[in-house]
């Protein structure tokens, strides 16, 4: 079939087209034009196809350089750190092989941006005033390297704890996994939070700008109280062997200064005598 410059016109009237362009300038040469005069041909096997064309394209350069623009990159979230202490183990007893080992203070991130625990003390206060900090100092050997080394961020949603000596009551490792946890008590931060007298523990977090106070839990004798010393409110009964923690839904700096959002943990840390609570995990109070 021969397809004519008429042929071509009837088809567009037919079809109600309204391509435009200049009769006089016929043929049309713009890129790509077609030779209305050749052969349409279809099913044309692809064995009868030019050899230049049949041929795969082989030695094309890879494209690199893919990474995007700076400015396409998407933004991390950032924000101050908040740190929340979700649960506590004040009292320890004989079982942990000796008293006040395995002594443990968990906090958890509700911020928006991972937190370096390298950068987090905990401050001890008493009746006289402070009576101990504890941090992670810099490492004086290579196994402490390697600890200070692996500690990993606490990502948001996510919990950390500081204890006062891993035991086989307490097994951070099996846990939590490594450098989710630090175990200060090994190196050298021999305080004891205890159970007597007036006592109130800070979490502090150093920045550019200095420390800063990011949450703190106050007991007395064998009550946790109310942070705020002039506030009226129940305590709760600081059980031996058995840590307190924030009931879920109340995990912030507010809500914890409460007693009454906190309970008694009811679920063995490690099967049957051993510590009760739930390091590393949300709360299973009674």
């Amino acid at each position: 079939m021969k397809t004519t410059y008429a042929t071509i016109l009837l088809m567009l009237g037919a079809s109600g087209c309204n391509l435009v362009f200049d009769i006089d300038s016929f043929p049309y040469e713009g890129a790509g034009a077609v030779d209305m005069d050749a052969d349409i041909r279809e099913d044309m096997p692809i064995e009868d196809m030019p050899e230049d064309l049949s041929e795969p394209v082989e030695d094309m350069e890879p494209i690199e350089d893919m990474a995007p623009p700076e400015d396409m990159e998407p933004d991390l979230p950032s924000g101050p750190p908040e740190l929340v202490i979700t649960e506590i183990m004040i009292n320890t007893g004989p079982q942990a092989n000796g008293g006040e080992i395995g002594e443990y203070l968990e906090v958890k991130n509700v911020g928006v941006g991972p937190i370096d625990p390298r950068a987090i003390s905990l401050v001890l206060h008493n009746e006289m005033g402070r009576s101990g900090t504890v941090v992670i100092s810099q490492p004086s050997s290579d196994e402490q390297l390697a600890i200070f080394n692996g500690l990993q961020d606490i990502q948001p949603g996510s919990y950390f704890v500081f204890a006062r000596f891993e035991i086989p009551e307490l097994p951070l490792l099996e846990i939590m996994g490594a450098g989710n946890y630090f175990d200060f008590g090994t190196w050298g931060n021999l305080i004891s939070f205890a159970n007597s007298g007036e006592r109130r523990i800070e979490v502090q977090y150093f920045s550019p700008e200095g420390f800063q106070i990011l949450d703190s839990v106050r007991w007395v004798s064998s009550e946790l109280r109310p942070t705020d010393p002039e506030l009226e409110s129940p305590g709760l009964e600081i059980v031996e062997d058995i840590s307190l923690g924030v009931r879920p839904g109340f995990e912030d700096v507010d809500s914890n200064d409460n007693p009454e959002n906190w309970c008694l943990e009811s679920t063995p840390v490690a099967g049957p005598d051993s510590f009760i609570g739930s390091p590393g995990k949300p709360s299973l109070c009674q």
